[in-house]
């Protein structure tokens, strides 16, 4: 066991350094050290739950995939590396100040956080995540392909979550219940820390934290097991990634692409967001004439859908909207479905998510109307769209539908509007 887990901390230390360094030779001013190293690590995380999922299908050891990973993205990295004066330089650039003051406000937060956290985790981490990642950890990982509609557990649900938490189980040689919690807390760091380097002005991105950590609704999905908090790590990661990466390298949008893309392998409603950020980005690109940037966010994205792809490829069965748009489909012509939805979607914010009506508020106040001009704004204004289309035509009970997902719909573009709000209210625009 201890030499599987120093096998993966450092195939995941390299990977993670050489992303990191292949970033930031690409930067050359407003380095964001703690910004670049989350990025790295949450793309190297990803990248070995890709072969992880390489490694069961093609039948070769995991631990020989992750070796060949480590030694190819080391080869293409090889004229990028950083020296150790480099890394030094970065680490003075950190600003401790606001890593001190977000440590003090974790550490008062601490008590709700401890009262959200559900160890056993809610109902669908039982019936659907936790499963899966028992079926892709056991030697009989092929079962899950064969699953029907009828067996439950929606197979053709992607597996980042049931993957990450798979790996954490064949590392430590472990099946209980601690590995799925661990992955909880590093997604929900991962997002903490992604709000504190989201802004320029370090007391913005403490203000964005604490709309995090003292909202109920968001520390209960948090640790409920389920996808939706992962989700909107990669919804966040890839706005936040556009948004810091455009003013430098056009190579550095194989990173957008990659983790818009990779949203797709967390829940399905990451493609609609993958395919809604391509869309709008393509149109931007086109209009600019910049074929370089598409290029590279095109590259980027190849891999999670070529994994993304060949999953749905063995499944045998799909979607449960997909298998049922031929009964449903009138439903998009029924006005009443959609005065339903808009009423619980309006409650449900104002219910739960009452920060949004403030940034709202706000952003109108000070006349900073550029934000709904803005591609991220755009982005999230098309996945709510899309969700109130997959409202009308849900094959099940449409206030149960509701009742049971509308909070974690929400959730999915929470910090991704948070981000959006905070930075336009703290920049001063001419």
């Amino acid at each position: 066991m201890l030499f599987h887990i120093l096998f993966f901390l450092i195939t995941f230390a390299s990977l993670s350094f050489d992303i990191y360094s292949w970033i930031r030779k690409n930067i050359e001013k407003d380095v964001r050290p703690v910004f670049i190293s989350l990025i790295a690590k949450l793309t190297s995380l990803s990248l070995i739950a890709y072969s992880h999922f390489v490694a069961i299908i093609s039948g070769i050891s995991f631990w020989i995939v992750m070796l060949l990973l480590m030694a190819i993205i080391s080869f293409l990295n090889r004229k990028n590396k950083l020296s150790w004066i480099e890394v030094k330089q970065d680490l003075l650039k950190i600003d401790f100040r606001s890593l001190l003051f977000f440590l003090i406000l974790i550490g008062l937060a601490f008590p709700i956080i401890k009262k959200n956290i559900i160890y056993s985790g809610y109902w669908d981490a039982w019936a659907i995540w936790l499963p899966h990642a028992k079926f892709i950890a056991s030697d009989n990982w092929d079962l899950f392909f064969r699953f029907t509609p009828q067996m439950g557990a929606h197979p053709d649900y992607p597996l980042m979550l049931p993957t990450w938490i798979a790996m954490g189980w064949k590392i430590t040689h472990s099946s209980g219940q601690i590995i799925p919690l661990l992955v909880e807390v590093a997604v929900f760091i991962f997002i903490l820390l992604l709000a504190l380097q989201s802004q320029k002005k370090y007391w913005a991105g403490l203000i964005m934290v604490f709309l995090l950590v003292y909202l109920n609704i968001f520390l209960k999905w948090a640790f409920s097991g389920y996808a939706d908090t992962m989700l909107s790590l990669f919804f966040l990661a890839a706005i936040m990634s556009y948004y810091v990466f455009k003013q430098h390298s056009d190579k550095l949008m194989w990173v957008v692409g990659f983790l818009a893309a990779s949203a797709g392998w967390v829940k399905n409603e990451g493609l609609l967001f993958f395919v809604l950020m391509s869309f709008l980005l393509s149109i931007r690109f086109f209009k600019q004439k910049e074929w370089k940037p598409l290029k590279y966010y095109i590259f980027g994205s190849i891999l999670p859908l070529l994994v993304i792809i060949g999953f749905k490829s063995l499944i045998v069965t799909s979607n449960d909207l997909v298998s049922s748009w031929h009964r449903t489909f009138n439903q998009l012509f029924e006005m009443e479905r959609y005065g339903i939805i808009l009423n619980f979607l309006y409650h449900t914010i104002v219910n739960f998510y009452r920060p949004l009506i403030l940034i709202i508020f706000l952003l109108l106040w000070f006349r900073r109307y550029q934000i709904f001009k803005s591609l991220g704004f755009r982005i999230i204004v098309g996945l709510i769209a899309g969700y109130i289309l997959i409202y009308a035509m849900s094959p099940a009970g449409l206030e149960w539908h509701l009742r049971t997902s509308a909070d974690r719909l929400i959730l999915h573009i929470y910090p991704a509007l948070l981000f959006l709000g905070i930075k336009f209210l703290s920049v001063k625009i001419d």
